[in-house]
């Protein structure tokens, strides 16, 4: 077992005391400790010196900040932050459990209902991250915790100083830290590409989707460079050829997750939790001897949060960023907003209003701010209803509701409370 350095039990001696060694990486080590002022076991993360050298100090602060704003209950947060020994080191809970990849390692093979179960909630974690506008950049089983029935996504942040630090090709370091791991990166991390969009976590989301579902990723190399240029050129193997089990929406949903250009894949995160949830749905599609029989309007990720009008004649629902309405005798569908500009608002999730003549829906701008807009059920210019602009609050969740006077939704770092707008 790895000795604990004297050096740093003594600069965090009176806040907390270094038990033992939990694990160690390329970029930091994990110790087990007892925080002696709130008499608990928590983890401390230390970065080694030479990637803090690399980064800069100041930088990483300000990303560790961002990630203490994270809340949620599938992500692992953040207690406390500083500096030690000419490293930084941050603390989370200790989370009496094991990690994802332990387990994969163990079993190959997950059972349906457990991957899907984990899937669920990293993809809700996710989503709720993305519209924050913090992107994971490294999902891989190394971060996901299980503890029980829990799990728990760390190290939001870390990847992000690491790839605005050096391109791809020169982040193998004297530790051999890449940014990224190799096996679960996305095609345009692989290549190097300077703007990376919440579209890569979908896309490691679903390499280490596929991994649980089939027993190993979807691409293999001896080397490195061997694996990323498989991301960026090589079609991964369908993955009902690696586990004729899974059921064809899943299966679906992650082939989805894996396309080549970001475009391709799920537009949200949010997306895949409803795919996701349509799976899981004992109404999804699928009969109690498990065999899926065929949807009348929609198959998986054509369409989705369907709502039905209040008149009960037309059906509202999102696809791709867009907003549709069609007819429920599977005819042609109508766009009511679809986005053409960066300046435009991205909707995501849409409701009607009480008397079917409008469609309200939540969208995103270019900054990933969240806010509310209005548009006639028969088309027209969107309006601009709720809008959160102070950079201090959190953006409000998915869902809200109306009563035709008011709308009612939740804040997403505060969910204990319910806020109120007035519909104009």
């Amino acid at each position: 077992m790895t000795a604990v350095p004297q050096a740093l039990s003594e600069s965090l001696a009176g806040q907390y005391r270094i038990d033992r060694v939990l694990g160690s990486g390329g970029m930091a080590t994990v110790y087990l400790a007892h925080d002696v002022r709130h008499d608990r076991q928590v983890a401390v993360k230390v970065v080694k010196p030479e990637i803090v050298a690399t980064v800069g100090a100041d930088r990483f602060i300000n990303e560790i900040r961002t990630t203490a704003h994270l809340k949620h209950p599938h992500v692992l947060p953040l207690f406390d932050s500083g500096s030690a020994v000419d490293a930084l080191f941050y603390v989370m809970p200790y989370i009496d459990g094991e990690s994802l990849r332990s387990r994969l390692q163990r079993e190959g093979q997950l059972p349906l209902t457990d991957t899907m179960t984990i899937l669920h909630e990293v993809a809700d974690a996710l989503a709720y991250a993305h519209e924050q506008g913090v992107i994971h950049r490294d999902i891989k089983p190394d971060n996901v915790l299980l503890s029980g029935r829990h799990v728990f996504l760390a190290d939001f942040g870390i990847a992000r100083v690491l790839e605005d630090s050096a391109s791809v090709d020169q982040t193998v370091t004297a530790t051999s830290t890449i940014v990224g791991t190799p096996a679960y990166l996305s095609p345009e991390q692989a290549a190097g590409r300077s703007h990376i969009d919440h579209r890569a976590d979908i896309y490691s989301f679903g390499v280490m989707a596929y991994e649980m579902l089939a027993g190993a990723p979807p691409f293999a190399g001896n080397t490195a460079p061997a694996v990323m240029a498989a991301h960026m050129a090589t079609p991964a193997d369908p993955l009902a050829t690696r586990r004729p089990d899974v059921p064809p929406g899943l299966s679906a949903l992650v082939m989805k997750c894996l396309a080549k250009r970001p475009e391709d894949r799920w537009e949200l995160m949010d997306d895949v939790l409803v795919a996701l949830d349509a799976v899981m749905s004992p109404g999804s599609g699928r009969t109690a001897a498990g065999v899926p029989r065929r949807s009348v309007l929609f198959g998986v990720g054509a369409g989705v949060d369907p709502k039905w009008s209040p008149d009960g004649r037309r059906i509202l629902f999102t696809r791709r960023g867009e907003l549709h309405v069609m007819l429920p005798d599977g005819g042609e569908d109508k766009t009511i907003v679809s986005r053409t500009t960066p300046d435009q608002p991205l909707p995501q999730y849409g409701i009607w209003s009480t008397d079917g003549k409008t469609i309200y829906f939540k969208a995103a701008d270019a900054e990933r701010r969240a806010s509310i807009w209005g548009v006639p059920a028969e088309g027209g210019i969107p309006r601009l209803l709720v809008r959160i602009d102070d950079p201090q609050k959190p953006s409000l969740r998915r869902e809200f509701a109306t009563d035709g006077v008011r709308f009612f939704f939740t804040i997403a770092q505060d969910e204990s409370d319910i806020w109120v707008a007035e519909v104009k």
